[in-house]
């Protein structure tokens, strides 16, 4: 089993990496490949709309970091993405990943049933942390779950740690920690299947 991980957060060691290591840790125990991508140390741009992924190409036409990092996305059994939230929204780094994996929907994807590109049956654990409460931010996470789900990613977990303000405290709490463990123990367990 592959699994790739792409880190959102600008910074290193934070509450959502604590909780993308965690689940990690039970791929790991499960014997799988990683290959995790730290998006900020990266040199990425987001979608330039050139639109040659639906008209002359399979894949995105820009060649920068991010382009063995889709690469390894469309070989992988599991993604892992861990992202907090900035101002209402993914970071600017994960977004720009996200924008990016439009290269993997096919020309004319919004009226054909077969809209993407990458394998079947691929398994997402999205983790998202925040120091808002619950009821904020809730829209988030659906709306990108229709793009995953819109792309193939059959199997789906969804991993948020609210109320985390400080840096660490999502490895404090180890409530959060548990979910993430649990996330991966459901993913893994369905692929191994």
């Amino acid at each position: 089993m592959k699994i790739v991980a792409i880190l959102g957060s600008p910074r290193r060691n934070g509450n959502s990496e604590t909780l993308a290591r965690e689940v990690l840790r039970e791929a790991e125990e499960q014997g799988a490949q990683i290959a995790v991508h730290v998006l900020n140390e990266m040199n990425i741009k987001g979608c330039q709309g050139c639109e040659l992924c639906k008209t002359k190409r399979e894949d995105c036409a820009l060649k920068d970091d991010l382009s063995p990092v889709l690469t390894s996305m469309y070989e992988a059994d599991v993604l892992l993405m861990a992202s907090p939230v900035y101002f209402g929204e993914l970071t600017s780094q994960a977004k720009a990943f996200v924008d990016r994996c439009y290269s993997f929907a096919k020309p004319d994807f919004m009226n054909r049933p077969d809209v993407s590109r990458l394998p079947s049956g691929k398994k997402l654990i999205f983790i998202m942390s925040q120091g808002a409460p619950e009821e904020m931010h809730q829209e988030i996470y659906p709306r990108y779950e229709y793009y995953f789900n819109m792309m193939g990613f059959t199997e789906r977990r969804l991993v948020r740690a609210c109320g985390v303000g400080g840096k660490t405290e999502a490895s404090q709490r180890g409530g959060f920690l548990d979910e993430a463990r649990q996330a991966a123990a459901s993913i893994f367990n369905e692929a191994s299947n």
